[in-house]
Formats: structure tokens, sequence, C-alpha cells
């Protein structure tokens, strides 16, 4: 591990803002437009940043914005922790993205032309203005964003950092979108009662770090590494790998670690998760490794967005978190049946000085394990009394494996716990007959458990 994140934090970028030359947007007051009654500042920020590259806002009113600010290469961006970012109402787009994108929506992406050397810090970002339209490619007015969904979007980008930020009225829009980016730094971000994801990292990413993030109420994942994603969600597909995720604390949240293999018309990517540490974290009530379709799936008949595989997860290390939330079921319901949810083929994991706030007899009673392998079932009745209306919400015929799990000082509030049968349990789902009269449909997959060792 040490090996690990020695050669991670060795490729993540830094910047000093003391050691640069800023440039001001006064000067480029006059550029100022005005539209349904607000006073826009997106030409003005964006002609401040092509002359000078770096460019720091002082604490002033609000700035509305008409188009999102377009960040190249060398661009950097400095706020007043209290200068607010909002979009005018109505413009259902992200604030501020990088030039170069890269589509991933119909085949591989490919990392060409990079946007490098790019910073976003500081500033209060408002998602209030975002809807769940902007996923279907309302991201810029004048880029195709295919599924892009947040405040801010970084993709095939180099070297690129966001920090001390926060993000308000969430809900529908994640706050930052990472994907088909290399060397990352994003910390000290804040998300108040946020509601849909803070950090969403999609495939292609590699040497990352992502670090003290606070988060009230978060309602959603503050961090989801989705390899693999639905299609409503991501802009590219790929591996995530080098990853060092620490030191960030939260309420009501769930993290997610989503493996799978990404299938387009004539081809395919494998959507890995490996060589990651993860340490240092508390609030988080259900950590998820496993490969879950879209939910439209179950909504919408004949809808059919699924991984080609149930992903794989390999040398990933979770240490020094703290369990202080306990729960049987998730958002919107949905079950949970471990502290680890696992429905990937996973290979060298481990867990280290895991320390859980309640008696392990409290996690017994609502059926829940440390560590549960295989799938899940769930029903989506749309709400709708008529079966013919219901979907299902996970992937219940799966199977997967997992096998060199290594376990230390798993701890809970009435002690250590040693027995790897009663931390880790092997999920074999059956059909239920009684469906529609009972829930859930159940399925026929299963998981499998090799070697496991506990000290």
């Amino acid at each position: 591990m040490k090996d690990l994140k020695q050669k991670i934090l060795e490729n993540i970028p830094q910047y000093s803002p003391e050691n640069i030359a800023w440039g001001s947007i006064d000067e480029f007051s006059h550029l100022s437009g005005s539209e349904n009654g607000y006073i826009t500042s997106d030409a003005v920020i964006q002609a401040a940043l092509d002359k000078y590259k770096c460019v720091k806002i002082d604490k002033r009113a609000v700035l509305y914005l008409a188009k999102p600010i377009i960040m190249r290469s060398g661009y950097r961006l400095l706020l007043d922790k209290n200068q607010v970012i909002s979009n005018i109402p109505g413009k259902e787009q992200c604030l501020i993205r990088n030039e170069n994108i890269e589509n991933g929506f119909r085949g591989a992406v490919l990392h060409q032309n990079p946007d490098t050397d790019i910073s976003v810090d500081g500033g209060i970002w408002d998602a209030a203005s975002l809807r769940q339209d902007a996923r279907l490619g309302t991201g810029d007015p004048d880029k195709f964003l295919e599924s892009a969904m947040s405040v801010m979007i970084f993709s095939n980008a180099e070297n690129i950092i966001v920090r001390n930020a926060e993000f308000k009225n969430g809900g529908s829009s994640y706050a930052l979108q990472i994907c088909n980016v290399s060397h990352f730094s994003v910390s000290n971000l804040t998300f108040i009662k946020y509601g849909r994801d803070g950090v969403h990292v999609n495939g292609p990413a590699s040497f990352g770090e992502i670090h003290d993030l606070r988060g009230l109420d978060m309602g959603d994942d503050m961090i989801a590494i989705n390899a693999w994603d639905w299609d409503v969600s991501a802009i590219t597909y790929g591996t995530v790998e080098y990853m060092y995720i620490h030191d960030n604390e939260s309420q009501n949240n769930e993290f997610r670690l989503l493996p799978g293999r990404k299938m387009y018309e004539d081809s395919y990517v494998d959507c890995d998760i490996r060589n990651m540490i993860i340490e240092k974290l508390s609030g988080i009530y259900t950590f998820k490794l496993y490969c879950q379709p879209n939910i439209e799936n179950a909504i919408t008949k004949g809808y059919n967005d699924v991984s080609g595989t149930v992903g794989r997860i390999y040398n990933v290390y979770f240490k020094d978190i703290v369990i202080n939330e306990k729960k049987s079921g998730g958002f919107h319901d949905l079950p949970t049946n471990g502290i680890f949810d696992v429905c990937a083929d996973c290979n060298d994991i481990y867990f280290e000085n895991i320390s859980v706030d309640f008696d392990k007899s409290e996690f017994d009673k609502i059926n829940t394990y440390f560590m549960s392998v295989g799938p899940l079932s769930a029903t989506w009745k749309n709400d709708s009394d008529n079966p013919d209306d219901w979907g299902e919400v996970f992937s219940p015929d799966d199977i997967c494996t997992v096998d060199n799990i290594h376990m230390k000082n798993i701890t809970f509030k009435d002690g250590k716990v040693t027995d790897a049968k009663q931390l880790v349990r092997e999920v074999h789902l059956t059909l239920n007959a009684d469906y529609p009269h009972t829930t859930p449909k159940g399925g026929t997959g299963y998981g499998i458990v090799k070697t496991v060792t506990v000290e």
C-alpha cells in the first residue's frame, strides 16, 4: 500500500496561487449582457481568461451565466470563497467545462489533444437551474455533450485541480464530473444537502487524489467511481486506476465503485477498477461494489442499458474507515445487504481498521453482513398497482467471484471479529414463486467466496 500511495502522489498536480500574476475581470465589465432580466457575466469572465489565462475574482454580486465558462489549456480561475456563480434561471447547462471534450457515448474514447494545466479554486456554485434534461445533451449549447449532467465537467484533460468550492441546490445534476482525465486533484469541497453525486468519476481516469470533502445530508454518493455507467449519466467509459481517496466526511452517504463492460454496436471496452486506496472516511452506511443496470430499464419497457459483465475490481485498499450509520435500505429504499455490498469479480481487496459504531447483533437483526457477496433483487413499481408496469432494479441472475480478501482489525462496538463466517456471506438468490403477490421477483444468481484471511 505504501508504494502504491507514493506512486499516486508523485503524479498529482500542484499549484501555488501566490506565485501567479492574476488578471481581473473589471476591465471587461462593458461586455456584460442582459437576458430575462438578469445581468450576465459569462462574456466578461471569458474575455478576462482569454487575455490573462489566470483570473482572480473578488467578492461581488452573484455572477449569472448565459453560457458556460470555457477553460482552455493553462487557464486558472481563482474566486473569493463566498462568490456565487449560477446560470440564469432556465439555462440547463454546465457552468464551467474544458474546451476539447471527447464524447465516448458512441464508441471508445480517445485521449488526444487534451486540455492541460487547468484549475478552478473557490466559489459557491449554484446548481439550482440544472434539471434532469441536462443529462440528455444540453451540457453546453455550443457543444453537444451527450449525457453530461454536472455543474463542472472536465473530460479529455490532464493536470486538473478543483478545490475550495461549495456546491448547493443539487438534486438534478452532479457537482463535478471527471472523465477521460489523468493526473487530477480534487480537494476541500463542500456539499450542502446536495441530493446528487458530488464527485462523479467516469473512466478512463488515472492518477487522481480526492480528499477533504464534506457533505451534509448528501442523499447520494459524495464520491462515485463509475468506470462503467448508465448511458444517461456518462460522457466516457473505461478503466479507473491509481486513485487515492482519503479524509472525507459526510452524512447519509453511499459510496460507489462501479465496474463493468461497455458494449458498443460492434465493440466493447472493459471498465475495470484497480490500484486504489480509500482511507479515513466516515458517514457512509454502504459501499456499493457492483454493476447496477440503468434504473430506466425498470421504468421503460424495452430499455436495455446493461453492462456486458459484472466487471472486475482488484488491488483496492479500504483503511481507517468509521461506519457510523446503519441501514438495511438505501436511496429509494433499495436494499443494502452489506456494509460492503459486492457483485463484481474481485481479487486482492484489503480491509484494515474498519470501525463500526454499532453492536454486531444490530446488523444481524437487519440481515446485513460486513461483506455480502452476490446479486440483489428489487422491484420498481412505477407508482402502479399493476405488475405489468413493474420492473427489476438490479441484475438478479449475475454470478460473481471474490478471492484473496484480506481483513485486519474489523471492530464492532461490542468487539473485534476474526471469524470470516461472521463477516462474509455468499448470497444465493432464488426465484420468488409468490411473485407478484410478494416482492422482489428474485433470480438465479449467486456469489462465490474463495480465500478470505482475517486478523
